[in-house]
């Protein structure tokens, strides 16, 4: 029996580094965030306003775009 993720070559999202856009106000909180996806492995990008982030955005693909509301 084979699996979907072998057909389709998915490693789960914990066994792939994910390119993560990242923007939050606060700068603790976004030095936290960042720091600490990227020691989990994952490649961040971090912004501490919506109008950088949708620049970003545009500009390169992402796995996972992170925001508060």
């Amino acid at each position: 029996v084979v699996s979907r993720r072998e057909v389709f070559g998915l490693a789960p999202l914990a066994l792939r580094p994910a390119r993560i856009l990242l923007t939050e106000d606060d700068d603790s909180l976004r030095q936290f965030l960042t720091l600490n996806l990227g020691r989990a492995g994952h490649h961040v990008v971090a912004h501490g306003d919506g109008d950088a982030a949708w620049e970003e955005l545009a500009l390169a693909p992402y796995d996972l775009l992170l925001t508060d509301i």
